[in-house]
């Protein structure tokens, strides 16, 4: 992980920090049981650890933020696009300083 973000350890450590004090622990069971079905059937046959975050995704109508490139491509097989990449954020981030 280090060696693909180019940081030392210490900025990687310093900035993994910065990201995960903002991380909040979700209640799984307040998903309703339609949108965990869905997801069951989505994600299952791809990678069933992503089912919650898909059912999740589904439950706030809102994007998965993934660079799993198999998760990607099989939940697009299955006509699923309600995904961002961190490159597509990047660049949503990037758009953004040159409007202010």
């Amino acid at each position: 992980m280090i060696s693909l973000s180019k940081y030392s350890e210490s900025e990687f450590q310093r900035a993994f920090t910065l990201i995960t004090q903002k991380i909040k622990i979700l209640n799984f069971d307040l998903i309703p049981k339609k949108d965990f079905e869905t997801a069951i059937e989505l994600a299952f046959d791809i990678d069933e650890n992503d089912i919650e975050f898909v059912a999740l995704t589904e439950h706030i109508k809102g994007k998965l933020w993934t660079s799993d490139n198999i998760l990607i491509k099989g939940l697009t097989r299955k006509n699923w696009n309600k995904i961002i990449t961190t490159k597509e954020l990047y660049q949503m981030t990037i758009k953004e300083r040159k409007r202010q």
